[in-house]
């Protein structure tokens, strides 16, 4: 297994090393098939991969590119050379590798530690969720700012930022995370139509007027996996519940701590 993914690290980093020769801009995959959000997939996998196998030789590569992505000053992952391709899960997966960086280990030698990254995006999305409270579809975070993405939900940008809550929350010990889960049993079972029946149904877009489905209701099994994998992961190993959102403790920085959860600020909590 091991020396697959050498294989797969060498020819990773021979279309990065040409992207750099071509573009020079780190953590930036150029391939005109690849997507931004791809990028930051990759380079959390890379990640992954040095932790599982201990070879480090390509973190400075990776470091770079992560904190270039991370855009200045708010760090937050929208960079002024990606706005045209910069959306909700484009943000949340690079959120994902900070927060990828942060739980491995990684040396960080910039000003902010990598979890600070993490929170920075977790912070802007959740205040886009409580607007988006006020329109159709119970909240949510929109596909896109402009254009048609702009009325529509997809089940992806919920289920990222659930995931990256969940790690925050298991990171930190803070309960504030796992209260900003914004009622996740309510929305993701409003995705998962059919959960008795063998295949599920994890609806995929929703138009925003009307909350109707558009394209594909069927969705993509890396929903369904994203979905249930934050489900896990946002349970309550000591009471085995779930929090309530608390608005109020998002908008004053606050959490307030309701119910069983003794342990909760924990960083084993989850």
């Amino acid at each position: 297994m091991r020396s697959l993914a050498t294989l797969s690290l060498v020819a990773i980093f021979n279309e990065y090393n040409q992207s750099q020769v071509h573009y020079d801009v780190p953590g930036l995959f150029s391939n005109d098939s690849r997507d931004w959000w791809e990028s930051g997939a990759i380079l959390s996998g890379l990640l992954e991969y040095s932790f599982l196998t201990g070879d480090t030789q390509d973190d400075q590569i990776v470091r770079e590119g992560i904190l270039w992505q991370a855009g200045e000053p708010e760090s937050n992952f929208a960079p002024t050379n990606q706005l045209n391709a910069f959306t909700n899960v484009a943000e949340s997966t690079w959120g994902l590798a900070a927060m990828t960086a942060a739980e491995v280990g990684l040396a960080n030698s910039d000003s902010r530690e990598w979890v600070d990254h993490a929170e920075m995006v977790w912070r802007v999305q959740v205040s886009r969720w409580l607007l988006e409270e006020q329109c159709n579809c119970n909240g949510g975070l929109t596909s896109g700012f402009t254009g048609p993405g702009k009325n529509s939900k997809n089940a992806t940008e919920k289920c990222n930022f659930f995931l990256l809550s969940a790690g925050l929350a298991k990171y930190t010990g803070e309960l504030e995370y796992m209260q900003c889960r914004l009622n996740v049993t309510g929305v993701l079972s409003s995705m998962f139509e059919r959960p008795m029946q063998p295949r599920f149904n994890c609806s995929e877009s929703r138009d925003v007027v009307g909350c109707s489905s558009i394209e594909d209701n069927e969705g993509g099994l890396a929903n369904l996996f994203t979905g249930m994998v934050t489900l896990q992961n946002l349970l309550y190993r000591s009471s085995g519940s779930f929090a309530t959102f608390d608005e109020s403790a998002v908008r004053h920085g606050r959490a307030n701590e309701t119910g069983n959860d003794s342990g909760a600020r924990n960083s084993q909590a989850l």
